[in-house]
């Protein structure tokens, strides 16, 4: 099947470039006598996935003998992920592989990821179905989402209209809300490949091996984690940041699909090298829609989610209730990624 469906370097949304899955001091020694791969707070073994001190495994309905593979979606250095069919229901899956021989760094991230996207339940969070452990493997059953990411529609279309963009800000964050609010959960990563849609209009939120979960909602975090191009000013500057954080990097993806590129580039054309654009990022003003192409709502908007300082810079929530939000009506993104 492999040679039908030729390799990709990453699969948006399904975090597949994991670092140090290679490294010299990969182990197995988070692994049972009986098989079953102890990641913190989750054991995967060969009948599934247990949270924390749960004596039954979670959705014991679904097995992977069930699953019949259809093609492969993508392949990185650490993990393949391929599209599968339940044999009995119909119901498509996208399948990571991922093999066991990893280092610590890697089980952590692996462990963040199961736990956080299992216990999230929400319309616009990825939902992670079951995982297993079997023959040196982990696969992670995930919730397929059929129209790929955001980065994959803009790369398609250029730029995103407004009408869309209003959509897409509403369930995105829905999405964010019920993170920081329901699940205390800082993402961290939030960026147009980590938000995967369908083809029914639907947009979620993927990829959670570098989030962090807060012990209350008066908590800072204060590590280094994540794709540091949409990391928000504070977090750059290596000072303590909360769950706004998250909405500075969905302002920051928000503009780039309004505008078709990244927004941080030099006047002279071209790009930033790493230390430059650390710089700045840190210490030169965000980046403004341009008010000669856009509304005043949007523009507001994004200079609202792009306040340098944190205490200026609004919640999920509170944006949520922004008029631009609200301004094109209830809008499918359907017409957007192609779907019926």
């Amino acid at each position: 099947m492999d040679d039908d469906f030729p390799p990709m370097l990453d699969v948006p949304g399904f975090g597949i470039q994991l670092p140090g899955s290679n490294a010299p001091d990969s182990n197995l020694n988070f692994l049972t006598d009986s098989g079953t791969a102890n990641f913190g707070h989750v054991a995967v073994g060969r009948g599934g996935l247990r949270l924390g001190d749960q004596r039954q495994q979670q959705d014991d309905s679904l097995r992977l003998a069930d699953l019949k593979q259809l093609e492969l979606l993508g392949r990185g250095a650490s993990a393949s992920v391929y599209l599968v069919q339940h044999a009995g229901t119909g119901q498509q899956y996208a399948l990571k592989d991922m093999q066991l021989n990893m280092d610590a760094d890697v089980q952590r991230m692996v462990g963040n990821e199961l736990r956080i996207n299992h216990q999230c339940h929400s319309d616009h969070v990825v939902r992670c179905f079951q995982a297993f452990v079997d023959n040196g493997h982990l696969f992670i059953v995930l919730e397929y989402m059929d129209a790929g990411s955001l980065a994959d529609v803009l790369q398609l279309v250029g730029r995103i209209t407004e009408p869309f963009l209003a959509s897409i800000s509403r369930q995105a964050l829905q999405g964010l809300r019920d993170l920081h609010q329901r699940y205390r959960v800082i993402h961290r990563d939030i960026k147009p490949s980590n938000m995967l849609l369908n083809r029914a209009g639907c947009l979620k939120i993927s990829d959670f091996g570098v989030s962090r979960v807060l012990e209350n909602s008066y908590d800072v975090g204060n590590t280094f984690a994540g794709t540091y191009t949409y990391m928000s000013p504070e977090r750059i500057s290596g000072q303590s940041y909360a769950y706004n954080s998250d909405v500075w990097a969905f302002g920051l993806s928000l503009l780039e699909c309004a505008i078709g590129q990244y927004p941080y580039r030099p006047a002279a054309g071209g790009s930033f090298n790493y230390f430059q654009l650390l710089q700045e990022i840190s210490t030169s003003p965000a980046p403004v829609a341009p008010a000669d192409f856009f509304s005043p709502q949007f523009c507001d908007f994004i200079a609202l989610c792009l306040q340098k300082d944190p205490s200026q810079r609004p919640s999920a929530e509170q944006l949520l209730t922004h008029p631009f939000v609200h301004l094109h009506g209830d809008v499918s993104l359907t017409p957007l990624v192609g779907g019926e």
